[in-house]
């Protein structure tokens, strides 16, 4: 693959230091290298044009943005609805505000130390469209009292009216959150089964599936985990295979008082652990009988969800397929 330099970033316009490559196959331009607004980027020319039609660009800027240190994926035409699909959807001014003071709380850092945003570099991890926007966010969050500072330069600090909003969302988040946590072996011999039945039917009952080998995120995993269960709805929990880790999520899910839907492949159910047999297991033979079992579940127990946020008429259709 031959390449060129640019200095623009394709997505935000900001100077960046990327190559433009063209693959043989396909002749479609890939952009990759570090833009400081967006982060690290690697996708191609017909998402980049997809997104900027649908006026959406701001959100591939803010998953690459908040991707892992490791690296972003490649993203192309194939895989760009599930990826911001994976993202947290914030969308009104609400949601935008309570996003924003979760992301100044940082839990590493004792209350009243300040915390670097620069709207007009930051704001992608906020997912608002520009640093207007984001300064526009801090503003109304300070006439509240939540935190204190100047906004557009930066430290930032949370108040203590601040940690008490934020103790309030978590109370409260996962009543009106359409994420639906997954708990299950992130083995590829198990990758079919939340391919073909459980992140088809969490979709097809109206909910997001999260899976957190599939979210990119920029902190330590244990807490990220503990920070996307707390704002779920529901968790999924499936034991094929007995991994600890799957007990430890559908525990602390039990614990905070939400519900958890129990799954096993039939021939691995005299394998659950003791404590758990009294739960009514969804104990599948098939990719079919979960999925169906599973949507049945969630329906009958969580009710029908608000449905998903990006391209709904093309998610829709791919349920039924």
């Amino acid at each position: 693959m031959s390449h060129q330099t640019t200095s623009n970033c394709p997505i935000c316009g900001n100077r960046a230091d990327l190559k433009v490559g063209v693959t043989p196959d396909t002749a479609e331009p890939i952009y990759g290298g570090q833009c400081e607004r967006c982060g690290r980027i690697r996708v191609t020319q017909h998402v980049l044009d997809d997104l900027r039609s649908r006026q959406k660009l701001h959100l591939l800027s803010a998953f690459f943005r908040r991707c892992a240190s490791s690296g972003p994926p490649l993203i192309n035409l194939d895989n760009v609805d599930e990826l911001l699909g994976s993202m947290p959807q914030l969308r009104t001014v609400p949601e935008k505000l309570n996003g924003l003071l979760r992301l100044l709380v940082e839990s590493t850092l004792p209350p009243g130390t300040p915390v670097s945003f620069t709207a007009e570099r930051d704001y992608p991890l906020v997912y608002a469209t520009n640093g207007q926007e984001a300064n526009f966010l801090l503003a109304q969050l300070s006439k509240r009292g939540l935190v204190e500072g100047i906004a557009g330069i930066g430290n930032i600090f949370v108040t203590a009216a601040g940690y008490e909003r934020i103790e309030e969302l978590d109370a409260a988040s996962y009543k009106t959150t359409r994420n639906a946590f997954v708990a299950m072996w992130f083995d590829e011999s198990r990758n079919f089964i939340y391919n073909e039945a459980i992140e088809p039917a969490i979709r097809d009952a109206g909910y997001q599936s999260i899976r957190i080998d599939k979210t990119e995120h920029v902190n330590r995993i244990d807490d990220e985990i503990i920070a996307q269960i707390r704002q779920s709805r529901f968790l999924v929990a499936d034991f094929s295979g007995q991994r600890a880790g799957v007990y430890y999520e559908a525990g602390f899910m039990h614990g905070l008082g939400r519900n958890v839907h129990w799954m096993v492949q039939k021939s691995d159910l005299a394998n659950v652990h003791f404590d758990t047999r009294q739960y009514n297991f969804i104990d599948y033979d098939s990719q079919a009988d979960a999925r169906i079992r599973l949507y049945n579940r969630i329906v009958a127990v969580e009710g029908k969800g608000p449905g998903p946020a990006i391209r709904e008429h093309t998610l829709q259709s791919k349920a039924h397929d």
